[in-house]
């Protein structure tokens, strides 16, 4: 390990269907404590509309 505080936490463990790979957290992830927070972010709204989730989540709703 590099020493550098983790700003979000890990989210790999055994089971997991799908496994997204991104950067680093940017400033507005780091902010809100959210994954791919920044308003420009496609991220969630992608997810929804290729039905990979029922519904639109908001970076909050993630756990």
């Amino acid at each position: 390990m590099n020493g550098k505080k983790h700003v979000l936490p890990e989210r790999l463990k055994p089971g997991l269907t799908l496994v997204f790979c991104g950067t680093a957290a940017g400033r507005q992830s780091a902010l809100q404590k959210a994954y791919y927070a920044h308003a420009q972010n496609k991220f969630w709204r992608t997810l929804q509309e290729i039905g990979l989730t029922p519904h639109l989540f908001a970076p909050r709703d993630y756990p």
